[in-house]
């Protein structure tokens, strides 16, 4: 840790420890929170990626400060208040992107011990067949691989990389994923792909295979989760961005819906923006294809001028401290932006919608 974010953290503990966190927390009490998690680890990947990842126990924590200091609802009551006009008093959602396998494996079993209610976007594409996400794996294998260059006559690489800091890993990566542009989108070339790269790497990836470390839940998998009592949402039917695909979105948006709707026999009526972009055209298309909310990743709580088809969360990972979590879910981080930039309080498109 280094000393800026040493500093940083004394500076937050002194001010919870004199109740700003608690202070904000009711400032912002009329306001509705939405946090949103990508991956929960069950095989340490938190620690090779843990911009992506938290581990239960990370997880853990956060929910024991939630359930002390807001109600957990239902994404869908928000949404429901958000319609009415006003929230009830220190209410907050949890999310989850992508219907990854470690939401059943990892983060159910959790989410179960404190009986916290959960939505879960699914991306529809990848129920069709068993899924994986490879580039994830790809990630992992050049962040974990013995080498501190890369091997000779790799084809993918036009020269030898040099793989000795973590940005030079990174760069490399960066170079590998565009190859797979240039392959059959099928999940097995991808498979292929990423499995002949590991090897290449040295690195040993048949545990994650097997272990379905980066899998996406299956169709029976989300019916399961549905089941449960978790509400399984759209999360689109290609994972595109939003603004890439204008012109087929409200067809992707229909397919997705009328998939998860079929498989889990409720409603799904609430989106996700892929990677979290999204412009005031997209919430238009996705509102005539029959999505009544939609989440972005713009930081932010919620009020009832928030769009609701742009409802702002916070996104957690491994990266964030528990201090600094309960520092952006009480709000003062957010007061404090909004009072250094308030030209910048909301996006563009945002204001544009208040306008």
């Amino acid at each position: 840790m280094s000393a800026k974010q040493r500093l940083k953290l004394a500076m937050l503990w002194t001010i919870r420890a004199a109740g700003g966190f608690a202070f904000a927390r009711w400032l912002t009490r009329r306001k509705s929170v939405i946090i949103g998690w990508h991956g929960v680890s069950f095989l340490g990947e938190h620690e090779q990626q843990p911009e992506y990842c938290v581990s239960p126990e990370t997880l853990r924590r956060r929910l024991v400060h939630l359930q002390k200091h807001f109600e957990i609802v239902p994404l869908e009551d928000l949404v429901e208040q958000h319609a009415a006009g006003a929230f009830r008093p220190r209410q907050v959602a949890l999310t989850f992107d992508d219907a990854m396998y470690d939401f059943l494996a990892a983060a159910d079993p959790v989410l179960r011990e404190f009986r916290a209610p959960a939505t879960v976007y699914v991306i529809s594409s990848m129920l069709d067949v068993a899924s994986r996400a490879n580039m994830l794996i790809l990630q992992q294998v050049l962040l974990t691989t013995p080498l501190r260059e890369s091997p000779a006559g790799l084809a993918e690489l036009e020269q030898r990389m040099p793989l000795t800091t973590h940005e030079e890993r990174i760069a490399c990566l960066i170079s590998l994923r565009r190859q797979r542009f240039k392959l059959d989108q099928t999940e097995a070339a991808c498979a292929e792909y990423v499995e002949r790269l590991a090897v290449a790497f040295e690195v040993d990836i048949s545990e994650i295979i097997e272990r379905r470390v980066w899998d996406y839940m299956t169709a029976d998998e989300v019916r399961q989760m549905s089941e449960a009592g978790y509400s399984m949402q759209v999360h689109s039917h290609n994972h595109h961005h939003t603004s890439d695909i204008l012109d087929t979105l409200e067809e992707d948006t229909k397919i997705c819906r009328e998939r998860v709707a079929r498989l889990t026999g409720k409603p799904a009526i609430d989106y996700c923006y892929p990677s979290g972009t999204w412009c005031q055209r997209a919430g238009q298309i996705l509102t005539e294809a029959g999505m009544r909310s939609a989440v972005s990743c713009t930081v932010g709580h919620n009020d009832p001028r928030t769009p609701i088809m742009a409802l702002r969360r916070y996104i957690d990972s491994e990266l964030f401290t528990q201090l600094e979590f309960e520092f952006v879910v009480s709000g003062l981080k957010w007061l404090l932006d909004s009072m250094r930039r308030p030209g910048e309080r909301y996006q563009t498109a945002e204001r544009a919608s208040f306008e």
